[in-house]
């Protein structure tokens, strides 16, 4: 009987702890500094310089994952070096999509390039390629 109860206090303990350990997830609300890109207009690409926008992400866990917009970002720590903590984001859908963030800064960068943007010489479409940076908060 003492042995059960032992056993049975083991698994709760355990059960907390680990639950207390999955970290929730957060709310971030970030804004763009830059955003420059690609543009084609009058039959021919230049650099331009896009509006800056206002948007948030959904931490999923430790950075496990990011949403943002609808879409699910897969994220992977690339390294640790010197107080930095850079995480890379990976659309799941539009795989050319990116967001690199820093988990104790929270400074990230985003990057949207496409199949028939510049890359695409025999189609006439008007993709953009695009890469922005900026801050993120915690709400």
């Amino acid at each position: 009987m003492f042995r059960n109860r032992v056993l049975i206090t083991a698994i709760a303990t355990a059960i907390i702890s680990s639950a207390a350990a999955t970290k929730a997830d957060q709310i971030l609300y970030c804004t763009d500094e830059l955003s420059t890109g690609f543009i084609k207009k009058d039959g021919g690409w230049r650099i331009t310089n896009f509006t800056l926008d206002r948007f948030t992400l959904k931490v999923e866990g430790d950075f496990e994952a990011l949403i943002h917009g609808g879409d699910r970002f897969s994220c992977f720590e690339e390294w640790v070096f010197s107080g930095n903590s850079p995480i890379i984001c990976n659309n799941d859908v539009h795989k050319s999509s990116s967001i690199t963030i820093d988990k104790d800064s929270l400074r990230y960068v985003r990057t949207e390039t496409f199949g028939f943007g510049f890359v695409s010489s025999k189609l006439d479409l008007p993709d953009t390629d695009s890469i922005s940076a900026g801050t993120c908060e915690a709400f």
